[in-house]
């Protein structure tokens, strides 16, 4: 018996190895190789509105006030700590914002001056607070009808009315 397995094997290993059949690229289920992708710089904001700057003009300038109240008290209306006039401005290049507070008098009480730095594609937004307790405002009871009017390039472009009772 152990002569026949013997002779089995051998004749197994004497048979010629199985063909080598060239099978054509399509029906080969390799995957292709991965070749690493060319890294993708990030666009900065800036370098987009450039471009944009140079291929379309901005917007027309659009000034949107808002005032709001900041009481000591929120039940007592005559308990008024200070007012914030903002402006949203829409279309606006880099330059200087003026703005002046003008008290129901019409004497401008004060003058402010802020630097824009964004772009005329952008809302850019601008706030003021306007201190009122415990200020000359206070003590001198400056109350009524006030303004803020806001300037770019020597023109006015915004007026935003408040109120002060003290």
């Amino acid at each position: 018996m152990r002569t026949a397995l013997a002779v089995l094997a051998l004749s197994a290993c004497a048979q010629p190895p199985a063909p080598v059949i060239d099978v054509p690229q399509a029906i080969r289920r390799e995957k292709p190789p991965v070749v690493p992708a060319a890294p993708v710089e990030a666009f900065e904001v800036r370098a987009v509105e450039a471009k944009a700057a140079q291929s379309a003009l901005p917007p027309p300038l659009a000034v949107t006030p808002k005032v709001e109240y900041h009481r000591a008290d929120r039940l007592s209306p005559k308990s008024l700590r200070s007012v914030t006039v903002g402006f949203d401005l829409i279309g606006a290049n880099p330059g200087v914002l003026a703005v002046e507070f003008v008290a129901p008098d019409g004497q401008v009480y004060e003058r402010r001056e802020l630097g824009l730095e964004g772009s005329a594609f952008r809302t850019q937004h601008v706030e003021l607070e306007l201190a009122v307790g415990g200020t000359w405002i206070d003590t001198q009871e400056i109350n009524g009808h006030w303004t803020a009017h806001a300037y770019l390039r020597g023109e006015e472009v915004a007026v935003a009315g408040f109120e002060v009772a003290q």
